[in-house]
């Protein structure tokens, strides 16, 4: 990484600032004194339509899908003139914006209003057909009141008492509904009061007032022609809404174009300036250097000085790899990311991980379709930022998974073997698992002291970078000595080396020994008293026990291998319970299906854990000290389109 100073005049700073978005190579310093931070004027407007954008975008979306749209959806690319706009494309954006919005509030009172009439409508059906006025309320002694008694029981209980206490009030009953009794009580005026209490409290609801405007029939007519105005208006709402959906695509732009305008902005903040000037620093990855300086300076007024970091700095740090490691990037990422004064561990991890995996999984039939899954992935629904790079690492994985399958001869489990009713198996390079899991098991630890060992070298290489290389082989390499040691102490021991076993054994005690001694005498080298140099030496030795747990964890290799073998067993089994008759098969094809898309979904989230949780414990654990920052350069970051550069529009021209 170089650090590169810019200085320039502060007319020319957003020019300047829109050159590094777009060349996305520079990641900007903070500014560590505590200066008013800068703001466009317009700012806050720029914000709050920006969020009327954002809200207006989530709704065309959810309520009118495009066509073609689905989850796995990628960037549409434009160029740079397609993706600036003009003051007046912004200004019918907005208006169009303000349109969505203002319809949306209309709709929403409309639906608002058809609810209301509709209560109303439920309200006045019981009365339809009655030859009742129920705008005549009064008269000039009386006081009517029309509504539903809801309990036939009320309204005996009810007549009693009136007949007691006020044996003027009558009661007409209209009809007998599913509410309840119709009817209309008539009292006098001067005794209204008290009698209305009485007429309420034997559970009678009244006609509300807002609808009674007359006859039944005449109110019910007229509530009917008014919800036919809203239903239609609604459908007018509901058209003009899609015709306004359609310009989704300017919504889309906008929304972009303010998210970098604010980004812009942002950045503009960590700016030092002052009356006429502006200077800012930044990280630049070496590479990219040369060329920036040279785009900086060709479009705009600027003086510029780069100078190489220092390990000291812990600049940010850029992954560099290949493109088959790239896509083992996402794991380590995923965990952290080393200093500046480190290793990139990813062409290491790669392989390891890409291996573990299939080791893990290790089925033909599984492997396929994960691969064919993730192609899918690819190249029909076009994924892109993190899901690419997932569905890249696990098609590589799954070829790895398809190899480790011929080699441990798996096929949807023993498919081949059910279906042909044990005439066939599907052939072992190697050997099946399930016939022999302790040679699986003694495999897997052997496996997990080579992946523990290149972790080793790494811690070997990042003492080499950091200037202790001889610190390193000291911690390292006498390890090596012991393990190794001791290995071969054990496969001698056991005779696994045949006639020349007992040369072997005796190799590997010295071996570990010449080690162990390395370790009592410069494990504690940085003590200056001898005597605790020697007894730090000694407690030393005790990591051999952290060694071989580390190493035991690899035994997850045969569980897992097992595990999902005996399930795509007990697929096949139950699926093939009918025998080979048409019947038998059809049903093998359901419960295949099912249970096989199952053990595979399992197995290979099982396989993604496991794999990564023996780089990140017992592989990191060797080397790994992080405390980094990833490179997070000032960018143009848009959500719905991808800005093509010109170089990359001139090449597609030279192409055509």
């Amino acid at each position: 990484m170089n650090k590169v100073t810019v200085v320039g005049l502060a007319p020319d700073r957003d020019k300047v600032l829109d050159t590094l978005m777009r060349s996305g190579v520079m990641e900007i310093v903070s500014r560590e004194d505590d200066a008013e931070q800068i703001s466009s004027d317009d700012r806050m407007t720029i914000e709050q339509n920006l969020s009327r954008l954002e809200t207006a975008n989530m709704q065309i979306s959810r309520r009118f899908p495009p066509e073609g749209s689905s989850l796995f959806k990628s960037k549409e690319k434009v160029s740079e003139e397609e993706f600036l706009l003009s003051p007046e494309a912004e200004g019918k954006t907005l208006t169009d914006l303000a349109a969505w919005e203002d319809s949306l509030a209309k709709e929403v009172a409309a639906k608002q209003k058809l609810i209301t009439l509709k209560e109303e409508l439920s309200q006045i059906s019981p009365w339809q057909d009655l030859d009742v006025d129920l705008s005549v309320t009064e008269t000039q002694h009386t006081e009517i009141m029309y509504g539903i008694f809801s309990d036939d029981t009320t309204i005996q209980e009810l007549e009693q008492q009136l007949s007691q206490d006020s044996p003027e009030v009558h009661i007409t009953k209209f009809r007998q509904t599913e509410e309840g009794t119709l009817a209309a009580v008539i009292m006098l005026r001067g005794k209204a009061l008290p009698n209305r209490l009485l007429v309420q409290a034997a559970d009678f609801h009244a006609v509300p007032a807002q609808i009674r405007a007359g006859k039944p029939n005449l109110i019910i007519s007229d509530l009917q022609e008014k919800i036919n105005t809203v239903k239609a208006g609604l459908s007018e709402i509901e058209t003009n809404l899609a015709l306004l959906a359609e310009s989704r695509t300017s919504f889309w732009l906008l929304e972009d174009n303010y998210r970098v305008l604010l980004d812009r902005d942002s950045a503009a903040s960590d700016l030092s300036r002052s009356a006429h000037t502006f200077w800012l620093s930044g990280w630049v990855p070496a590479e990219n250097t040369p060329e920036l300086i040279s785009d900086l300076r060709e479009k705009h007024d600027v003086a510029i000085s780069s100078v190489a970091g220092e390990p000291d700095e812990n600049y940010p740090v850029k992954l560099k790899n290949n493109k088959l490691n790239q896509t083992y990037e996402i794991i380590l990422t995923m965990f952290g990311a080393p200093r500046s004064d480190e290793s990139d561990p990813t062409p290491v991890m790669a392989l390891f991980y890409m291996l573990l995996f299939g080791m893990m999984l290790s089925d033909v039939g599984y492997g396929l379709a994960l691969v064919v899954l993730c192609l899918l992935l690819l190249f029909k629904f076009k994924v892109g930022g993190t899901m690419q790079q997932l569905a890249k690492m696990l098609l590589i994985s799954g070829v790895s998974s398809v190899a480790w399958g011929f080699v441990f001869g798996g096929f949807f489990g023993d498919m081949v073997t059910v279906l042909s009713e044990g005439r066939y198996d599907f052939p072992a390079l190697w050997f099946n698992p399930m016939d022999d899991a302790m040679k699986l098991m003694i495999f897997s630890m052997l496996f997990g002291v080579i992946h523990l060992f290149a972790g080793m070298a790494l811690k070997i290489r990042n003492s080499k970078i950091q200037g202790d290389l001889s610190g390193g082989l000291l911690d390292v390499v006498p390890w090596y000595m012991i393990i190794g040691g001791l290995l071969m102490l054990a496969g001698g021991a056991s005779g696994v080396f045949g006639a020349g076993s007992e040369i072997i054994r005796q190799a590997g005690t010295y071996l570990a020994l010449a080690g162990a001694a390395v370790v009592v005498l410069f494990g504690g080298r940085d003590a200056k008293n001898p005597i605790v140099r020697f007894l730090k030496g000694i407690l030393a030795l005790y990591d051999v026990t952290g060694y071989f747990s580390d190493i035991l964890s690899y035994t997850r290799i045969l569980a897992l291998v097992l595990a999902t073998s005996v399930i795509a067993m007990v697929v096949n089994q139950l699926g093939f319970l009918l025998g080979a008759t048409f019947a038998g098969y059809l049903l093998f094809v359901v419960i295949g299906l099912l249970g096989h898309t199952l053990n595979l979904a399992l197995s290979a989230l099982s396989a993604y854990v496991h794999a990564s949780r023996l780089q990140y414990v017992e592989m990191f654990g060797k080397f790994f000290e992080g405390g980094g920052r990833y490179f997070k350069p000032l960018q143009r970051d848009t959500r719905y389109y991808q800005i093509e550069d010109q170089k990359g529009q001139e090449q597609k021209r030279k192409v055509a």
